[in-house]
C-alpha cells in the first residue's frame, strides 16, 4: 500500500467510532416500567435511566418522538411529561397497575401534538376499555390531559390492547378483546380522530371466567398480518390469527393448547414476533413454582400441527421470564420478574437456538422489573433505515433492514429530491452540509411502511493555509497551517500539523476532523506549490544624470526570484528603470516578491549649480559638482571666458568661492570640465558668477 494510504487509513482508524444504532422508529427509544426501571435506546447503546417516577406491576406505556426524544409516559392511571412531572389532568386515567396491558399511546395522524391513551382496566371489570387525548401544545410544550379524558370505547373489555398501522402507513388500528366473549374490538384512528364504532370479528377462543383468565398478553406481528392472543390461568392457550391491514378483520383462528402450564395460576404470559413475523416468542410462567419456560414457534407453515411441532424451548428454569418487548435494535427484552435484569434475544429472527437468549444480560441498576413492560405500536418495528450520518461530497449509502418484500420503495431524502427503486438500498451524495429527514415509502402488496431517519450531514474542514510557497538561497522551508485539526496527512507521509522540505515540487496535506458523537471523521486535502527563489544579486546600475529634474537610474540583476524596485523601501514597482529624478544621493532597494530578502546600493545623480552668490550670506556661496564627494578620482577645472584655467576642484572640497589669489572675480559667466575616471565620462558647462 501506498505511504499515503497507509497513513490515512491510521489516521481514520485512529478516530473514527463507527455509527451502530440505526433504528428507523425513534417513537420507542424510552422506556419507563416495573418499579421506577428506564432504558434509552440511543446511537451509544442502551443507556440505563434513573429518572422515571413509574412504579407499576404490570402495564405501561412510554412515546417519544421521531428524534427520540422523550414526549410522556404513563401506567394507564397516571401520565408524566418529559419532565417527569405529573401532567395537568394526567391522574384518574381508569387503567389498573395489574392490568396485563394497562395501556397504549397512539398519535393521531397528520398533527404534531395530539396523542391517544387507550386504556384498559384489570379482570374484566366496567371501567372496561377507555381512550384520554394529550396535547403536547399545553402547558408549554410539556403537554396536558385534555378534557376528553376516559372516554368509553367498550366494556367489558379484557385485559389485552395493542396496536398496529393500517395498510396505508398513515393510520392505525387499535385491536382489543372483549370479556366473556371472543369478539375482537378493532377501532380506527385516523386524522379525524377515532372511530368509536369499532370492527367485530367474533372468531376464535372465549376469553372469560375466573378473572385469572384475564392475564396475558395480545400482540400483533410487526407486519400487521398476524394476531397473537395469550390466555394465562385455566386450560391456557396461545391462539394465532391472520389479521387485514386494509379492513381491521381478523380470521383463520389456530389454537396451540396443551402446550403451556396448566397447573393453575401459571402458563402462557408474555408474547413477542420476531421483526420479520415468521417467529412468536412466547414466555410461559408459573407462580406456584416460580419457573417459567420460553418458547419459539415458527410460523413459516401456517397450521396447528406445523406451528405446535416446531416449539423449541429457549429457556426453561427458576427465572419467572414475563413480559416479552421488540426494541428499536431489532432485540426482544424479557423481563426477568423481580430481579434488577432484562433478558434480552438477541437474534429473534433466527429459528432455533441461533436466536441466542441470554439471561440477566441488561443490569437495570438496582431498578426492579415485575411482570410488565412498555408496549408500542407494533408496526414500529417492522423494520428500520439504516444510515450514518455523514460528509458533503461523500457517498451516503441508506440501507432497509426489512423482511418483507419490497414491491416499490420511494425515496424522500430531505433535499428536494426523490428516488424509486426496487431496491432496499441507495447510495446518495449530500453536496452541502446540513440535516436531512429521510423517509423511505416501502410498498409491499397492499401494505405501505413509511420508515425514517434524520441524518446529519457534516462540512468538510476548512484548511488555512498559504497554497504557494517559496524555498529561499536553497534553505530548508517548514510548511504550516493558520487552521487546525484533529488529524493530518502529508503526501510525504508525515502525520503533524507542519513539516520541513529541502526541495521545490508539489505537496498535499489532508485534514481529519472528528464532528459528532458518535464520531463521523470528514476530510479534506489541499495541494501546495514549494518554488525556489532568492535574494537577488546587482550586477550593474546605469545612471544617466548631469540634468535637473530628468535623470533615471537602470538596475540590473541576477539571481532565481521574482523582483520589485524602490528607491525609499515602501513604494516598490516591476520597471526596473526610475526616470525624471532629481540629483542628490539614491538608495537602490531589489526585493525578491516571494519574501526571500532585499538588497539595496547606494547611487548618486550628479549635477551643478547654473549660479552663485558669493556675498557672505550663507546662502549659494560656494560653487561646486553635487555629490562629487562620491568619486575622489573625479577632476573639475574652471576657466574664464577667455579659457583661462582659474581654479581646479577636488570632490571633497568645499567648492569655489569666486576668489582667485584672494581677488574677486567680478560677475560673469565661468566654464567648467569634469573628468569622470570611473565612469570613462567628461562633462563641461557653463555657470554664473553673480555679486
Amino acid at each position: 500500500m501506498h505511504l499515503l494510504a497507509l497513513a490515512k487509513a491510521a489516521i481514520c482508524v485512529f478516530l473514527m467510532v463507527m455509527f451502530n444504532y440505526s433504528s428507523a422508529q425513534h417513537e420507542s427509544s424510552f422506556w419507563y416500567f416495573g418499579e421506577n426501571a428506564g432504558l434509552q435506546f440511543n446511537e451509544d447503546g442502551i443507556q440505563v435511566m434513573f429518572d422515571g417516577k413509574l412504579r407499576t406491576n404490570e402495564g405501561c406505556a412510554t412515546i417519544s418522538n421521531t428524534q427520540g426524544e422523550l414526549l410522556f409516559y404513563t401506567d394507564g392511571i397516571t401520565v408524566w411529561d418529559r419532565t417527569h412531572q405529573v401532567m395537568p389532568n394526567g391522574t384518574g386515567l381508569l387503567g389498573h397497575p395489574s392490568s396485563t396491558q394497562s395501556a397504549i399511546i397512539v398519535p393521531k395522524p397528520n398533527t404534531n401534538s395530539i396523542y391517544y391513551i387507550f386504556t384498559v382496566t384489570n379482570i374484566g371489570n366496567p371501567d372496561g376499555l377507555r381512550y384520554s387525548e394529550v396535547d403536547l401544545s399545553l402547558n408549554n410544550g410539556l403537554g396536558a390531559v385534555t378534557s376528553n379524558k376516559n372516554i368509553l370505547l367498550f366494556t367489558p373489555c379484557s385485559e389485552k390492547i395493542t396496536a398496529v398501522h393500517q395498510a396505508n402507513g398513515k393510520d392505525f388500528w387499535v385491536i382489543s378483546h372483549a370479556w366473556n366473549s371472543n369478539e375482537f374490538l378493532v377501532f380506527s384512528v385516523t386524522e379525524n380522530g377515532i372511530d368509536l364504532v369499532p370492527i367485530v370479528s367474533a372468531i376464535g377462543q372465549y376469553h372469560g371466567g375466573d378473572s385469572n383468565n384475564s392475564h396475558g398478553y395480545m400482540k400483533v406481528s410487526p407486519n400487521g398480518t398476524k394476531i397473537a392472543i395469550a390466555k394465562w390461568h385455566e386450560n391456557s392457550f396461545v391462539e394465532l390469527l391472520d389479521f387485514d391491514t386494509r379492513t381491521g378483520m381478523i380470521t383463520n383462528p389456530i389454537l396451540l393448547d396443551s402446550v403451556f402450564d396448566n397447573e393453575g395460576k401459571s402458563g402462557a404470559y408474555g408474547l413477542e414476533f420476531s421483526p420479520n413475523g415468521r417467529l412468536l416468542y412466547v414466555s410461559d410462567f408459573n407462580l406456584a413454582n416460580i419457573s417459567s419456560t420460553l418458547h419459539q414457534f415458527d410460523l413459516g407453515v401456517n397450521t396447528k400441527e406445523s406451528i405446535t411441532n416446531s416449539d423449541t424451548i429457549i429457556y426453561s428454569g427458576a427465572n419467572l421470564l414475563s413480559a416479552l418487548q421488540l426494541a428499536a435494535d431489532g432485540k426482544i427484552y424479557v423481563s426477568n420478574s423481580y430481579t434488577y435484569h432484562l433478558d434480552v434475544i438477541e437474534n429473534p429472527n433466527v429459528l432455533g437456538s441461533g436466536c441466542t437468549h441470554r439471561i440477566k444480560a441488561i443490569d437495570l441498576g438496582g431498578r426492579l422489573t415485575v411482570f410488565g413492560l412498555p408496549q408500542f405500536i407494533q408496526s414500529y418495528f417492522v423494520g428500520r433505515l439504516e444510515a450514518d450520518n455523514g460528509c458533503a461530497g461523500t457517498t451516503s449509502v441508506f440501507n432497509l433492514d426489512i423482511d418483507q418484500p419490497a414491491d416499490k420503495v420511494t425515496w424522500e431524502l430531505g433535499d428536494g429530491q426523490l428516488s424509486v427503486t426496487t431496491e432496499p438500498a441507495l447510495d446518495y451524495l449530500y453536496e452541502s452540509p446540513g440535516i436531512y429527514d429521510v423517509q423511505a415509502t416501502v410498498q409491499s402488496g397492499y401494505n405501505t411502511y413509511y420508515l425514517n431517519k434524520t441524518i446529519e450531514i457534516y462540512d468538510n474542514p476548512d484548511i488555512q493555509m498559504n497554497p504557494y510557497w517559496f524555498i529561499c538561497n536553497k534553505e530548508p522551508l517548514t510548511l504550516y497551517l493558520k487552521s487546525s485539526h484533529d488529524g493530518y496527512v502529508w503526501s510525504t507521509g508525515e502525520t503533524t500539523d507542519r513539516i520541513t522540505v529541502s526541495d521545490a515540487g508539489r505537496y498535499s496535506v489532508t485534514v481529519f476532523n472528528d464532528t459528532s458523537s458518535p464520531s463521523i471523521v470528514c476530510e479534506n486535502t489541499m495541494d501546495i506549490e514549494v518554488y525556489e527563489s532568492g535574494m537577488a544579486s546587482i550586477t550593474h546600475i546605469e545612471i544617466k544624470d548631469w540634468t535637473a529634474t530628468r535623470n533615471s537610474i537602470r538596475i540590473e540583476v541576477q539571481g532565481m526570484g521574482d523582483y520589485e524596485y524602490s528607491l525609499d523601501q515602501v513604494t516598490y514597482q516591476e520597471d526596473k528603470v526610475f526616470h525624471d529624478l532629481s540629483p542628490g544621493d539614491y538608495t537602490v532597494y531589489v526585493r525578491d516578491r516571494n519574501g526571500c530578502g532585499i538588497i539595496e546600493e547606494a547611487v548618486y545623480i550628479m549635477n551643478y549649480p547654473k549660479y552663485f552668490t558669493p556675498n557672505g550670506d550663507g546662502y549659494n556661496d560656494t560653487w561646486k559638482i553635487t555629490a562629487s564627494d562620491m568619486e575622489p578620482d573625479m577632476t573639475i577645472s574652471i576657466f574664464d571666458r577667455y579659457g583661462k584655467l582659474i581654479k581646479q576642484l577636488s570632490p571633497s572640497s568645499m567648492g569655489w568661492d569666486g576668489t582667485y589669489n584672494g581677488r574677486l572675480f567680478p560677475t560673469s559667466d565661468y566654464w567648467f570640465i569634469v573628468n569622470r575616471p570611473s565612469k570613462n565620462k567628461q562633462y563641461k558647462g557653463h555657470f554664473t558668477l553673480k555679486r
